[in-house]
């Protein structure tokens, strides 16, 4: 009669919950995934609101400085105590600094994941990064604006956020079965663009607000604890672990997961893999796609900002708009695959390179024309929204490929080519601020020439040599 009666209690728990436990544990990832992309791109918002401009030196024609640079526009933040003297180049180092932290992880972690996925070490990687932004402001205030701590501690984010991708996806494919992951896992990710976006408009909008760029970190960091708390509650490393799974949904996930093959990295050929130039192409794609993705998300409130003079609500609006139409496109770009694919009349390889060629060149030549718009505000925003929109083609590019590339193997190779993309994390805002020195359009413009270059190079690397068909390499291969 015992176990009769632990069933009957966990049955009864479980109806506590309107929604199937794996449900919610793909919201709680949903939700990991926006609150660390927060912790990511709040420093972009902050930023050219935390930094004086007397620094700047006027090298060019006033033909090179938009008309309201010597004007007297009234700053959302008047303290001088809130505003700091960092160089171009320091700011650069600070906007790079979380990916030296990330990369350094999130590589090895790629290859550990299961061994990382685990309730714990999941939620304290979380807990990790939102302790760093949490207190990030303080201790700015306590070193007396010393730019060497806020650079340590976002090394620090970096390193438990590189913990956090690879241990959410390992326990993701242990929660949710094939005929749940198309819709789920499109929950799952969309986490990390909102919080982009979220991050953006509202950031902006409480500094408008507080007149004080601290409580940008003070309310993402707060999310993020209420996050930990849900999470230490509800969330679970294995369906077995979950007390709140009725027997019906425990069956569901069991049977549709039993023919799961536990992924090695040592099963992979990587002497094969490591030859295999249209893996390399992947990579490279990645890097490239990287490039722009990040120079957008690093440095487009700033441009805004600095350059065009944008109040701080007008900055937060603009900079959400083209991650928004990403989001959009994204999604019709998929269905167009969908149906171009369906009518047999071009391979798969044609339909991927056709995709990624579009997209690459597309968002390449809509951020040099940023540049030649000079100081015309309504243009720049339209074409950064235009740039972002072709950027998001690269969803079904070169993104996916590695899927087809190797079916037995993609699920980890693509963390391993995710990996080696995030470098560019580290080196747009870098070399962005060695460019630009004195915050002209004339430097700018070497910089969206230096990205064109960067989309081109990856395009047409993957349009010569890269491939959707199955490598050699791979056992499905016939």
């Amino acid at each position: 009669m015992e176990p009769q009666k632990s069933l009957l209690w966990h049955e009864k728990l479980a109806k506590c919950f309107s929604l199937p436990q794996r449900h919610i544990v793909a919201l709680l990832f949903f939700t990991a995934t926006f609150n660390t992309h927060t912790h990511i791109a709040m420093l972009s918002t902050t930023l050219p609101e935390m930094v004086t401009r007397s620094n700047i030196t006027l090298k060019f024609n006033v033909t090179e400085i938009c008309e309201s640079f010597n004007t007297s526009l009234k700053p959302p933040i008047e303290n001088p105590t809130l505003v700091y003297d960092y160089s171009e180049h320091i700011q650069g180092i600070i906007l790079s600094s979380f990916y030296w932290g990330f990369v350094t992880t999130y590589v090895p972690g790629a290859f550990f994941n299961d061994e990382l996925a685990n309730k714990y070490i999941f939620g304290l990687a979380v807990l990790g990064s939102t302790i760093c932004t949490l207190v990030i402001p303080c201790i700015i205030f306590l070193e007396h604006k010393n730019w060497r701590m806020l650079i340590a501690l976002r090394v620090l984010a970096g390193l438990f956020e590189g913990i956090v991708f690879p241990a959410m996806d390992s326990m993701y494919q242990h929660w949710i079965p094939p005929t749940d992951r198309i819709t789920l896992s499109v929950i799952r990710t969309s986490g990390g663009l909102s919080g982009t976006i979220f991050s953006f408009l509202l950031g902006g909008l409480l500094i408008s607000a507080t007149e004080i760029w601290s409580s940008v970190f003070y309310i993402f960091g707060s999310l993020g604890i209420a996050w930990f708390c849900f999470w230490q509650l509800l969330g679970y490393s294995r369906p077995k672990h979950n007390p709140f799974l009725t027997t019906a949904e425990k069956s569901y996930i069991e049977n549709n997961l039993k023919n799961r093959e536990k992924r090695s990295w040592k099963k992979i050929p990587w002497g094969k893999v490591s030859a295999s130039v249209p893996f390399w192409m992947l990579i490279l794609g990645e890097i490239g796609h990287n490039w722009g993705w990040y120079l957008m998300m690093t440095q487009l409130p700033r441009y805004l900002k600095t350059i065009l003079n944008f109040t701080t609500k007008e900055t937060a609006y603009c900079s959400a708009l083209p991650f928004c139409f990403y989001w959009f496109w994204s999604g019709v770009f998929g269905h167009m695959f969908d149906l171009f694919l369906k009518t047999e009349y071009v391979s798969l390889t044609t339909l991927r390179k056709t995709f990624c060629v579009v997209g690459a060149l597309g968002s390449g030549i809509f951020m040099l024309l940023v540049s030649y718009a000079a100081c015309d505000g309504k243009a720049v925003v339209a074409w950064f929204t235009v740039a972002m929109s072709f950027m998001s083609a690269h969803s079904v590019g070169v993104k996916v490929t590695v899927h087809d590339l190797s079916p037995t193997y993609g699920g980890s190779l693509i963390e391993l080519v995710d990996g080696f993309g995030n470098i560019s994390g580290m080196m747009v805002p870098y070399f962005v601020g060695l460019i630009v020195n004195h915050q002209s359009i004339h430097e700018w413009r070497y910089v969206f020439w230096i990205s064109f270059f960067a989309y081109a190079t990856a395009s047409f690397g993957f349009l010569i040599f890269g491939t959707a068909e199955v490598a050699p390499w791979d056992p499905l291969f016939k």
